[in-house]
């Protein structure tokens, strides 16, 4: 496979808000992907794609290169993993994890931009990316240079959520219920939010549930999709490791995360970009506050609980192999 030279990469016009290798969006990225997957689950959607040795697998956004481990021993010492992303930082990191973890295959990282993959056409088996189309002003466009880049024949994988659909869904926590007009302004909190944020170029977090059409339009064949199948589940005394994991993490939403100041303006931008007002989402904000609280007890008592679904789509589709294909 060739990668290109550095003078000839290009980039794409993006409205980057997130620089992910600050510690905070970093440890954000070890603790989401840590126990994203049951491996049970990963091995069914690795036979379901058709993962073999000596393949050529290229992950796009791939920041510490957390796909490389999870597809690199079914490709083996004979396959290839390349992992592409914007952050210098990032990729250095995940370099230095390779050499001193073996990924069971052979590794490179390079750094460039996914409207513009540093990467010769028609060369790749599998193209992927994780939750990198929900952050993108244009998420058509990184899809169609993964094609470009794809074998003829070769697999496009998106994994990306609906985070829209699983903030107004009504699952189970062990607090008392909001009422109906609460539970009407959080949604419209979230639906306005997201209408903002891709108004102001900052990506979709609905987009999941797209992904399948947009490979249709760009004229992918044998499109399917799946869901993973974890559960967000904690129960008092959470003895799996998972539910340990997952309680930490929700500690550190409800005493860290619901107190950045710089995180509660962007929200605010994004609802009135979406049509809200200013004195709604002060309104709603002062009510999630008292919920917050309410959460805060729970989790210091250690008697929280909560179930609800997590919809992140897997979706394939096939690059054509001809005109006739």
């Amino acid at each position: 496979m060739l990668i290109l030279d550095e003078d000839l990469r290009c980039d794409m016009p993006t409205k980057e808000t997130i620089d992910w290798s600050t510690e905070r969006y970093r440890q954000m990225l070890i603790d989401q992907r840590r126990r994203m997957w049951r491996d049970d689950t990963l091995d069914c959607v690795i036979s379901w794609l058709g993962v073999r040795s000596a393949m050529t697998v290229v992950d796009v956004g791939a920041g510490l290169g957390y796909l490389g481990r999870a597809f690199g021993p079914a490709i083996g010492n004979s396959g290839n993993y390349i992992g592409v992303d914007v952050s210098a930082k990032l990729l250095d990191e995940a370099r230095r994890a390779s050499a001193q973890t073996s990924m069971g295959c052979n590794a490179d990282f390079v750094c460039g931009n996914a409207g513009c993959i540093p990467i010769e056409s028609d060369s790749s088996d599998i193209v992927m990316c994780q939750t990198l189309l929900m952050h993108l002003p244009e998420p058509e466009v990184a899809l169609r240079e993964m094609m470009r880049i794809a074998k003829p024949g070769g697999l496009l994988l998106c994994i990306e959520p609906d985070n829209l659909s699983v903030g107004i869904s009504i699952g189970f926590q062990f607090v008392p219920r909001m009422s109906v007009d609460d539970q009407l302004g959080y949604m419209k909190l979230l639906l306005l939010s997201n209408k903002g944020r891709i108004k102001l170029g900052r990506g979709d977090h609905s987009v999941g549930a797209k992904v399948t059409l947009m490979m249709n339009d760009l004229g992918l064949k044998d499109v399917e999709a799946r869901i993973n199948d974890r559960v967000r589940l904690l129960l008092p005394p959470y003895d799996s490791a998972y539910q340990q994991d997952y309680f930490e993490m929700t500690k550190k939403r409800f005493f860290t995360d619901s107190d950045d100041e710089s995180s509660r303006k962007t929200a605010k931008e994004e609802f009135i970009a979406g049509g809200g007002t200013g004195s709604d989402f002060d309104s709603i904000y002062e009510m999630l506050k008292s919920r917050v609280k309410l959460y805060r007890e729970q989790l210091e008592n250690r008697t929280f609980s909560s179930c609800s679904g997590y919809l992140l789509y897997i979706a394939k589709g096939r690059k054509p192999i001809g005109e006739l294909d």
